[in-house]
């Protein structure tokens, strides 16, 4: 039963692809809608009311519910997003779309290491498909080509994987490093993230909301799921803080200088897995010392922060991809003054924007509360190794949300406040309904998350017998509540008492006493950010360009300022190199002769036959280990 969801949205891709392009937005949809509603529904009746065997449970259901709530949000914001962009192509959209859906709640529930390997590329082809949706654009296919590298990379580390947990001597540590390589491109891990700054802004803006806010979550699924064998979690918990600092430092940092919103976005995602792997470290550790406290905060902060970005970037997304709909640009240097002619979608991701800053007190705040708390009880409580974790993930907190608010202050103020900086912002218009009414749901089911996060808190401490605690914290967020409340009434109060004139006065935005501005006197987005990209320069490596001014009385003058991602150009690139060379080394063993291909397949298969074979002595082993543990404990009891 559990399957029937999966098979409907299988199905509406059919019908999908087979419809004209005028029908098959309606068609895909409705389907996509009601799959997604409809599985995590049949998941809960069987795993957690009817306790089916087979169903884990409210873990899986856990990572399903982003890709149902982002499905459904993504699937109506594509009916205002394909129209006038790329709508000729509405059939090969909704078909991938149902499909990459398809498979990515197939990735979730199956247990069959080949089914999910089968379920694993099938969703990262499908959303391949969608990355190069705008096939024409030469920045499109190259994004396409490093994600399906990145994707198949992927692929062929989950194999390795499970061939070691099927080893005849099975290997804990080869099992978890493959796994951490395998799931850890999907999540975006420092070093393992280089397709989400390419593949990101090549896909529509509903793709990159359910890859960003969802598709990256699976990562830690896979891992949590398969990859923790055996391991102790003091190896996972230093494995998980270390590339979580290092991603979440690395992320905001390559976030600053960025041009293209989707792109700083993207880099934002990295960071933001970053702080979910800096609090799941944190819990692993509080289990390997003992300390309940520490693991209690550091796994509900984990979970509260993968739930609050998946609602949080997914209507940065959406927001973005207004942007680009209203001014077919995404350069922030381009735009400006977007709030007066997009109110709706600058409120929104303005509000956002604060929220996944960790502003309090809205929810990216209270996930982090919950990491701070883990991390500074580590210091009060472990020893000299945890307690210098634990400042080390404090700080890096810090730092991130620090450089976060100058990020998205950056994106705010360059995209939608001043004046419009080229003529594309100037005639923008506010998106469809359809997707400004998409993005402030999920944005009301974030506030929603706010709000229930004192109650996850207060139980956790009552929990774990810190009464204290559980009042202090649940008065402390309280008292953010009313004061949340006394400003939302007093900006009631002052629009009903002093409402707006109904005589529109255009004037220009503050002119700093010149006498006619123009938007070249602003800052832009680059020049904003220019004193934080040059302290981090030796990390960045930004590459500028620069059109002085001569003459008395000079005509052009221009600063650019890109920030290449440093994972392709120092580890990527020379890998592939090294590879390509291998390749051509070995290439002559390709020779033509049938012979050889024959003789090839015929050592391959007798090699899986003596692999078949120890295996299948394998099995046999414990049954008789069992029994010589039974005859020596009987033995010595005197029978």
């Amino acid at each position: 039963m559990i399957f029937i969801p999966i098979l409907f949205l299988c199905l509406g891709a059919l019908i999908s692809a087979a419809l004209k392009p005028k029908h098959a937005p309606v068609a895909g949809c409705i389907t996509a809608c009601v799959g997604c509603a409809a599985m995590p529904f049949f998941h809960a009746l069987l795993s957690l009311k009817w306790s089916v065997p087979g169903y884990a449970g409210a873990f899986e259901l856990f990572f399903m519910l982003p890709i149902a709530v982002l499905g459904i949000a993504a699937a109506v914001n594509s009916i205002g997003y394909l129209k006038g962009h790329g709508a000729e192509r509405a059939n090969f959209y909704w078909f991938f779309f149902n499909l990459m859906l398809a498979a990515m709640f197939a990735v979730v529930t199956v247990e069959s290491p080949v089914l999910f390997l089968l379920a694993w590329e099938t969703m990262g082809v499908a959303s391949a498909a969608l990355v190069a949706f705008n096939y024409k654009s030469p920045s499109s296919m190259r994004a396409t080509w490093i994600y399906l590298v990145a994707c198949h990379a992927g692929a062929a580390f989950l194999m390795l994987m499970f061939a070691a947990r099927a080893a005849v001597v099975p290997s804990a540590t080869a099992v978890f490093v493959f796994a951490i390589l395998g799931f850890g491109l999907k999540a975006g891990f420092a070093g393992l993230h280089v397709w989400l700054p390419e593949a990101h802004p090549a896909a529509p803006a509903p793709i990159s909301a359910i890859m960003s806010g969802a598709m990256i979550n699976l990562g830690f699924l896979g891992i949590f799921k398969f990859g923790l064998v055996s391991i102790p979690p003091e190896v996972v918990g230093w494995t998980f803080l270390v590339l979580g600092i290092a991603g979440a430092l690395l992320g905001i940092i390559f976030a600053l200088p960025q041009k293209d919103l989707k792109r700083l976005l993207a880099f934002s995602s990295i960071e933001n897995m970053g702080v979910i792997a800096i609090a799941a470290g944190l819990g692993f550790l509080g289990i390997a010392n003992k300390l309940p406290a520490v693991s209690a905060c550091g796994f509900t902060g984990a979970a509260l922060h993968l739930i609050n970005h998946s609602l949080l970037k997914g209507c940065l997304f959406f927001c973005a991809g207004a942007v680009l709909k209203s001014t077919d640009t995404l350069d922030m240097d381009l735009t400006g003054g977007l709030m007066k002619r997009m109110p709706k979608t600058g409120t929104l991701f303005a509000l956002n924007s604060a929220a996944i800053s960790g502003m309090p007190p809205l929810n990216g705040f209270v996930g982090e509360f919950f990491i701070y708390i883990a991390a500074f009880f580590g210091v009060m409580n472990g020893d000299g190794p945890l307690a210098a974790g634990c400042i080390g993930a404090a700080i890096s907190l810090a730092l991130v949300g620090g450089l976060a608010v100058a990020a998205f202050s950056k994106a705010i103020g360059a995209t939608f406040l001043g004046e419009p900086r080229s003529e594309c912002a100037v005639y923008a218009t506010e998106a469809p309904r359809s997707m400004t009414h998409s993005a402030g749901t999920l944005f009301l089911l974030s506030l929603c998350s706010a709000f229930l996060a004192p109650l996850v808190l207060h139980r956790v401490f009552t929990g774990l017998e810190m009464y204290s605690f559980a009042g202090a914290f649940l008065n402390l967020f309280i008292a953010f509540a009313a004061m949340l409340l006394i400003a939302v009434i007093v900006l009631i109060v002052r629009f009903r008492l002093l409402p707006r004139s109904e005589d529109h006065i255009p004037g220009p935005t503050w002119d700093c006493g010149y006498a006619k501005p123009t938007a070249r006197m602003a800052y832009t987005g680059t020049s904003f950010t220019q004193p934080l990209a040059d302290l981090f320069s030796p990390l960045v490596h930004p590459v500028r360009r620069l059109v002085k001014p001569t003459g008395l009385f000079p005509e052009q003058a221009s600063a650019d300022l890109e920030a290449p991602d440093v994972g392709i150009r120092f580890l990527w690139r020379p890998v592939f190199s090294r590879f390509s060379g291998l390749a051509r080394r070995i290439h002559p063993v390709q020779s033509g002769h049938l012979h050889a291909y024959i003789l090839a397949m015929v050592l391959a298969m007798a090699a899986m036959l003596i692999w078949g074979m120890l295996a299948e002595a394998k099995q046999l082993t414990p049954s008789h280990t069992h029994d010589g543990h039974a005859c020596a404990e009987l033995h010595e009891t005197g029978i």
